[in-house]
């Protein structure tokens, strides 16, 4: 948000106020993680039916196009089985080491992406780098020590964020008041 030189004319002074664009996300990815966080967490074990859809709209008050959304969302991640036919609908499923693995990294990912948006930040050094150190993360995996992978992200994410707050505190903007 920025403000503009105030607008002269009778009456109080006012500053003209611009807002960006705000990321809203979509109601089936809302719904798609409140789901993914209750399976995660072991509230749905394996085999439960998950309400049919028109119950779901009916809890949710979200369309059925959203509800179907979410499903098959959880669907790709191996969270859910959907099945057609009579005896049909969603069924809770446990997904395997690299499933739960992507279903996690991906919202973590999404905190991470919105928690560090800074488009004057990232450059073609900063992404050398991140590779870099995920590669260097990996190998540790890889080679089964997780002490090494530990040290290696914790070096990676303090060194990440203490250089973001270096660019945020060089890039930061004060607007004098008149």
């Amino acid at each position: 948000m920025t403000a503009e030189p105030a607008i002269s004319g009778s009456g109080p002074q006012r500053r003209a106020v611009r807002l960006t664009p705000l990321q809203v996300p979509k109601a089936s990815d809302v719904l798609a993680d409140d789901l993914r966080e209750r399976i995660l967490r072991g509230d749905f074990p394996e085999g439960t039916a998950l309400p049919p859809e028109r119950e779901l709209v009916n809890q949710t008050r979200m369309s059925r196009a959203t509800i179907r959304e979410a499903l098959r969302i959880l669907e790709v991640q191996g969270l859910v089985r959907i099945k057609t036919g009579r005896a049909g609908g969603a069924y809770v499923s446990r997904p395997g080491h690299n499933e739960l693995l992507t279903g996690f990294m991906r919202a973590l990912s999404r905190a991470i992406y919105a928690s560090t948006d800074n488009q004057g930040f990232v450059d073609d050094d900063v992404r050398q780098t991140t590779l870099r150190a995920h590669r260097a993360v990996t190998k540790a995996i890889q080679a089964k020590d997780p002490d090494a992978a530990r040290r290696r992200m914790s070096r990676h994410v303090h060194s990440y964020a203490e250089a973001v707050i270096e660019v945020e505190d060089r890039t930061s903007i004060e607007v004098p008041e008149n």
